[in-house]
């Protein structure tokens, strides 16, 4: 069976609501990680889970500027409608409005992209630390040579440290012509003061560079 299996029978043994599913299930809290991921079939095992015990109160922590899993069920009307859905009459909402994970000029840029979705839920964030002058360029190919164009812009690193540079892109549809091995290896040479490496989006997920060139970004 697959995780949604999981769920849907456990779904159906807390509808039973057994005497012994009523003691082995009678939870005052609970506390819902990555909310912004939540599904129907995780909302009913929710409810299910709430309903053994009238005086039983949730917690859920997510952002649903990150709900991005929408192709697995992800729902993000459960979490911006979190009120009507769950507790009608009792529910607070606390913001954590301060980022520590990018600086304010990244934060920013980030903040008005999201937002211009109306179904987000509107936010102020401010940022811990400021990081200086971004700079960006907009191409319309992405072929080697519009990289090198891109690699132009950074000044020549005379340093004897290495200054890192990500190329990133969404899928291999793409870049076909930059992730050819051989065509790459040209880029590399083209910037030998630079430590170049390519990869998907997904593939430096939790990593960070000095820079940061992200194709694709229509």
């Amino acid at each position: 069976i697959d995780f949604s299996d999981l769920i849907n029978e456990a779904n159906r043994i807390l509808e039973v609501k057994d005497k012994k599913t009523l003691e082995m299930f009678n939870f005052k809290y609970i506390l819902v990680d990555e909310f912004q991921d939540i599904s129907k079939n995780r909302e009913k095992l929710i409810k299910n889970l709430l309903d053994l015990n009238q005086n039983s109160k949730l917690f859920a922590v997510g952002d649903d500027w990150q709900s991005i899993y929408r192709f697995s069920g992800s729902d993000i009307r459960l979490m911006t409608d979190f009120k009507n859905r769950f507790h009608p009459k009792e529910t607070k909402r606390n913001f954590i409005d301060e980022t520590h994970r990018f600086p304010k000029e990244i934060s920013d840029l980030a903040s008005e992209f999201i937002q211009e979705n109306p179904q987000q839920i509107p936010k102020s964030i401010k940022a811990s630390k400021k990081l200086g002058k971004i700079s960006f360029c907009q191409i319309e190919k992405y072929s080697i040579e519009d990289i090198k164009r891109i690699l132009d812009r950074i000044p020549l690193n005379e340093s004897s440290i290495e200054k890192g540079v990500f190329i990133i892109y969404r899928n291999k549809n793409n870049v076909p012509d930059i992730i050819d091995e051989e065509k790459f290896k040209d880029l590399q040479k083209y910037r030998e003061d630079l430590d170049l490496k390519i990869s998907s989006i997904h593939g430096v997920k939790g990593l960070e560079n000095d820079i940061v060139i992200v194709l694709g970004l229509d």
